[in-house]
């Protein structure tokens, strides 16, 4: 890696890329072992001023993307737990729809 990172979210690794990307070998290395990694292409500002490189960084998007996301599984997890309370609140409300129509329809009746 060319530089590690510790975070509050843990350790991540960067991957520079200037002339050539990461190997078949190495990403498949990476997912496999889960390893946090962020590739940036830094192949555009060949012969740019340093300023320019960072000035260019400070909205890391355009340039990046994940060969491993640290947070795939976690944010897999949070988002199913997210999307099940949703369910099970639209669950609840579809049962008190039905118990109170049933019982304005029976105070109809009478």
């Amino acid at each position: 890696m060319d530089v590690g990172l510790e975070t509050s979210l843990g350790r991540i690794f960067i991957e520079v890329k200037v002339t050539a990307e990461c190997s078949d070998e190495k990403v498949s290395f990476l997912k496999n072992n889960k390893v946090p990694t962020l590739e940036v292409d830094l192949s555009q500002f060949i012969e740019q001023p340093i300023e320019t490189v960072i000035d260019a960084l400070r909205n890391i998007e355009p340039y990046s993307n994940w060969i491993y996301s640290w947070c795939d599984d976690a944010l897999k997890n949070e988002i199913e737990k997210e999307v099940e309370a949703k369910q099970n609140a639209a669950q609840q409300a579809l049962e008190r729809e039905v118990e109170r129509r049933k019982k304005v329809t029976k105070q109809s009746i009478t």
